[in-house]
């Protein structure tokens, strides 16, 4: 058992936490980038694209609303190489639903997930909102769904999807998806972190959303690139 992966089960002991809780890749060679809430159309293609380029790995936790409504965005993810993964169906606070209501969500997403993919055990999921993954009642409800299930929840984060919100024109684009780049990808700490970042957020109305997403997806790639860090597939115990 690697070092991160007795920490991992020591913390969760401490906590009486039944269900594996990522909040760090177990190899420290490079970091896992995680994309959640696509796909989309005003942003997946530009991600992919981007990753492409970069010949970069992903990991997305995909949203089964939209999947179903893009399947050939989400087959596009699959034949790119990239890891698809559970984010519920409606993106909802699965912590203030009750058991049979957490597993009917998850299942129906999955029912759309396993049209492009197997299913995977050990199986990832990543929270909506990340929320509940301190919660047992919660951690119950899942393990009475999936076996095998396995919380991913993230190191670092640059509040990303709030971009949009401080800028005033597609001018200010550029700098402000930097500046949060920067603070994603800043050095310490970063070899073996888990990254968030998303599509199209959620809930988001701005014109400008879909774009930020790429803009600020590409410039992690470059600061990635530039600092020798490689992106790895998200492997889970």
């Amino acid at each position: 058992m690697t070092f991160g992966a007795t920490l991992d089960k020591l913390v969760r002991t401490a906590r009486g936490l039944p269900v594996p809780v990522l909040h760090r890749l177990s190899e420290a060679g490079g970091v896992a980038l995680t994309i959640d809430d696509g796909p989309t159309p005003d942003a997946t293609p530009g991600i992919l694209e981007a990753l492409r380029r970069h010949k970069a790995v992903a990991t997305f936790f995909v949203s089964g609303e939209r999947a179903a409504a893009q399947p050939e965005l989400l087959a596009a993810m699959v034949g790119d190489g990239h890891r698809v993964c559970n984010h519920g169906f409606a993106h909802l606070r699965l912590d203030q639903l009750d058991e049979a209501a957490v597993a009917a969500d998850l299942d129906r997403a999955e029912k759309v997930l396993g049209r492009a993919r197997p299913a995977p055990s050990p199986y990832p999921l990543r929270l909506p909102f990340g929320e509940g993954w301190r919660s047992r009642s919660l951690h119950r409800a899942l393990l009475a769904w999936h076996s095998d299930v396995r919380i991913v929840h993230w190191t670092r984060h640059a509040h990303d999807w709030e971009i949009v919100g401080r800028c005033q024109s597609s001018a200010d684009l550029g700098h402000e998806c930097r500046r949060a780049a920067a603070e994603l990808t800043a050095s310490k700490g970063l070899p073996g972190a888990i990254l968030l970042a998303h599509d199209r957020p959620i809930d988001a109305t701005h014109p400008l959303s879909g774009a930020a997403s790429v803009i600020f997806i590409e410039h992690v790639l470059e600061m990635l690139a530039q600092a020798a860090i490689p992106t790895l597939p998200l492997r889970v115990q």
